[in-house]
């Protein structure tokens, strides 16, 4: 049975293009960090619900982003995870009183009202996964949240355990295996967001 593809809406339309020239959210300096949020996350598998805590200690540079956009395109999802271990961490994502994986990418991007953003990094395959699995196991190498924030800094995300970044014929960022092991991330809150 294959994966279904999902294209995926950063805010706007996902194209080749778009996703090399959409403009970062004004205000994303050193000065936004660090940034702290909740979330309520809920598996859509077991309906379990728990708190997390993710957070963003630095913002992705733009000739980093261009690096993996350009691995990507040109060599695919397999081993981009590779490229992504060797930056350097941009945050975390934990349960209370876990350690939690570190983040390697972190990007925002402007839209009307608010802002999204974007995290990614390479998910562990175990020695036993990639024995039985082998080269599918390995395929579903990232980590991807997508996070929906208003002005207030209130919002939603989903949460991708497992998944595999293409470009499809049509130029847009397809995202496979997208629904297997989705968290959904509600009620997201930036901490120390003053409301205006």
């Amino acid at each position: 049975m294959k994966n279904t593809k999902a294209s995926i809406f950063l805010g706007v339309l996902c194209s080749s293009a778009l996703i090399i020239c959409l403009t970062p959210a004004a205000g994303m300096a050193d000065d936004d960090v660090p940034l702290k949020m909740t979330a309520n996350a809920g598996a859509r598998t077991t309906g379990g619900t728990s708190i997390v805590q993710i957070s963003v200690s630095e913002w992705t540079r733009p000739e980093e982003r261009q690096m993996l956009i350009d691995y990507l395109k040109a060599e695919g999802s397999l081993r981009l995870d590779d490229k992504l271990q060797s930056l350097s961490s941009k945050g975390r994502v934990n349960r209370a009183g876990e350690m939690g994986i570190n983040w390697r990418y972190a990007y925002r991007f402007a839209k009307d009202g608010g802002s999204t953003i974007v995290l990614a990094t390479n998910r562990p395959v175990s020695i036993r996964e990639a024995s039985f699995q082998g080269v599918v196991g390995k395929a579903y190498n990232i980590t991807l949240a997508i996070i929906e924030l208003d002005e207030e800094g209130m919002g939603a995300g989903t949460l991708m355990i497992g998944a595999e970044l293409a470009f499809g014929a049509d130029g847009k960022l397809e995202i496979g295996n997208a629904g297997q092991n989705a968290i959904h991330l509600g009620s997201v809150r930036v901490l120390g967001k003053k409301k205006k």
